[in-house]
């Protein structure tokens, strides 16, 4: 239950033909972007990952929620030492 601030860089490309939006993470800049998952509808509201993104011994699932008000991205990770949860909130 702890919060601290931190950025990352992410991009989020819309692939309408799929039905699905695809998320990669760009720490190696935008011309190296690492695949993480697709998100695909579960409700109006909620996306959630198609599979999970593996690093090492992780698996990384995420969750997109969406309200008038703000966007949440919810991660979940799961490993032999990790089972974390964290939630990143655009308002």
């Amino acid at each position: 239950q702890k919060e601290f601030d931190f950025s990352n860089v992410f991009r989020w490309t819309l692939k309408a033909e799929e039905g699905a939006i695809l998320l990669e993470h760009l720490r190696l800049g935008a011309q190296y972007p690492v695949y993480l998952f697709s998100l695909v509808p579960i409700d109006p509201k909620t996306l959630e990952s198609l599979d999970a993104h593996t690093c090492h011994e992780d698996f990384y699932f995420g969750q997109l929620r969406c309200d008038k008000h703000f966007v949440q991205f919810n991660w979940r990770v799961i490993g032999p030492k990790k089972n974390e949860e964290i939630d990143y909130l655009y308002t």
